[in-house]
């Protein structure tokens, strides 16, 4: 596995639970995983982003963004 690719699919999971309020049962249906493993996921980005604070910064900003076009999210 790719780590982009990787980190990308756990800033999807955190923006369909956090933003659009998805359950994480519904998340991992979604992507074939398991309701733990999309919760594992957010919780290891959050960690890599409290640390990261590029990473931090690019995640806000996108979010912002995708909020100001899509309102509703």
């Amino acid at each position: 596995r790719q780590r982009e690719i990787v980190d990308a699919r756990y800033v999807v999971y955190k923006y369909l639970r956090e933003i659009r309020g998805v359950s994480f049962l519904n998340i991992g249906k979604r992507y074939g995983f398991d309701h733990s493993t999309v919760i594992w996921g957010i919780n290891n980005i959050n960690d890599v982003a409290s640390v990261d604070k590029n990473l931090s910064h690019r995640i806000e900003t996108t979010f912002a963004e995708i909020k100001r076009i899509c309102p509703n999210g």
